[in-house]
C-alpha cells in the first residue's frame, strides 16, 4: 500500500509458499503460474494459449526459467487454469486455505495470497499508522 509515494504497508508471500506453490502446480494439466510482484508478473512458460489470457491483465511481465528462483517481493500467485480453475486446480490448493486466501478469481484464474492479504486490511492498517502518526506529532508539538 502506498500513500502520497510512500510505501506503507507490504504483504508479500514467503519463498518457501511461493516454491510449494509452483511445485504443486507443475504437474497439473493445463495449469500456469503467475507470480505478481510489486511492479511486474514473472511467467515461465510461453504457450500462446497461455499466453493470451495472461496478457490480458500482465503488461508488465518477464518470462525467467524458474518462478521458484525469482528474486523479487511477490504479493499473489495466480494461476492461469485453461481446463478450468474450480474444477480442475482448486482441489490442490483448498488444503492451504487455513494458511493462505486461495480464491477462484474467474473461470481460468485461481488467485493465492497471504491470509490477511486484502484492501480491507491494507486500510485497517493504514488508519493505525495514520492515527500513530498524528498523535506522535501532536505529542511533539506540545513538548
Amino acid at each position: 500500500m502506498v500513500h502520497a509515494s510512500e510505501e506503507l504497508l507490504v504483504n508479500q508471500l514467503n519463498a518457501t509458499a511461493i516454491k510449494s506453490f509452483v511445485e504443486i502446480s507443475r504437474p497439473i494439466k493445463d495449469v500456469y503460474p503467475v507470480l505478481c510482484g510489486k511492479h511486474l508478473a514473472y511467467i515461465e512458460n510461453t504457450d500462446k494459449e497461455f499466453t493470451d489470457q495472461a496478457l490480458k491483465y500482465y503488461q508488465e511481465y518477464k518470462i525467467v526459467d524458474d518462478l521458484t528462483k525469482v528474486d523479487d517481493v511477490i504479493l499473489k500467485i495466480s494461476l492461469c487454469d485453461l481446463a478450468g480453475s474450480e474444477a480442475n486446480s482448486y482441489p490442490f490448493y483448498k488444503q492451504f486455505e487455513n494458511e493462505f486466501k486461495v480464491a477462484v478469481a474467474g473461470q481460468i484464474w485461481l488467485d493465492i495470497t497471504n491470509i490477511d492479504g486484502s484492501k480491507g486490511t491494507a486500510i485497517k492498517r493504514y488508519r493505525i499508522s495514520w492515527a500513530y502518526l498524528r498523535r506522535r506529532r501532536w505529542f511533539s508539538e506540545i513538548t
